[in-house]
């Protein structure tokens, strides 16, 4: 892979790391607002309302540390598109239903602006496609299931040289 390019994917890789973490640090700050926040979009029964919002900023700080670590790139690219795919239809469900809420995005929030805008949706989608194209660049293995045929076609070949050699 050319240098520029490298640069670009490392920089898009530690942005988003830090980003995720950042925002996982708020979430964490005040999960009862974060889960009111999580409430507000109307999509989930009470039960997994309180499941998302105690569980989402872990897995937001995981996948950014991760990220910013340089460990597991290829699934942690793959997750983080995951999550700004489901905050980017969220926030689209919940503006077509025209609910005046914050997105509850901490970081990503435009200033004076209330509700959500197609501004902020658009930044998800953006995040969305920079994971994605992390996740498939990563020179380990490129999209984590490769790494599952890579290890099973690994051991598939060491076994035959047990039995044959």
């Amino acid at each position: 892979m050319k240098r520029p390019i490298k640069w670009v994917l490392l920089a898009g890789r530690l942005g988003i790391g830090v980003l995720l973490a950042y925002s996982a640090i708020h979430m964490l700050a005040d999960p009862v607002l974060f889960a009111e926040q999580v409430d507000n979009y109307r999509m989930l029964p009470r039960a997994l309302v309180d499941l998302v919002a105690l569980g989402l900023p872990w897995a937001e700080m995981l996948v950014g540390i991760c990220l910013v670590a340089g460990l597991m790139v290829d699934a942690a690219a793959s997750l983080s598109a995951v999550m700004f795919g489901v905050f980017a239809i969220a926030m689209l469900t919940a503006r077509l239903r025209g609910l005046d809420i914050s997105c509850g995005c901490h970081v990503l929030e435009f200033g004076g602006e209330t509700g959500i805008t197609i501004g902020q949706i658009s930044v998800r989608c953006l995040l969305l496609v920079v994971s994605v194209v992390i996740a498939m660049a990563s020179p380990k293995v490129g999209w984590p299931s490769s790494a599952v045929f890579g290890l099973l076609q690994r051991r598939s070949s060491t076994s035959r040289t047990r039995d044959f050699g």
